[in-house]
């Protein structure tokens, strides 16, 4: 295996994050439109699904808004490239002294 640069492992991480944000998206969504219908199955209304589906995607938007503008997740590190944000990661992954 190469040897990779500091910045492919971002590169790497910040991939599979956009790739299991996608799946996990898509699982709502199937997830939605199984609700709708066994709600019509069951005697529900299709509304009250579809309005509860809405609800539950305000709310994941919601917190992706609320990352966006929380200062913890836009700290950036002078030694990041642009564009990729830093908050104690960077400290986390890196081995203790001596280690």
């Amino acid at each position: 295996m190469p040897a990779q640069g500091p910045f492919s492992y971002w590169s790497e991480a910040a991939r599979r994050a956009v790739t299991l944000t996608a799946r996990r998206t898509d699982d709502v969504e199937q997830a939605c439109r199984a609700l709708v219908a066994v709600a019509e199955q069951a005697g529900g209304t299709r509304e009250g699904a579809e309005r509860y589906c809405r609800a539950v995607r305000d709310w994941i938007a919601g917190s992706h808004q609320w990352h966006q503008a929380n200062r913890r997740f836009l700290d950036v590190d002078r030694d990041t490239p642009p564009g990729v944000r830093t908050d104690r990661v960077d400290e986390l992954l890196t081995p203790p002294h001596g280690a």
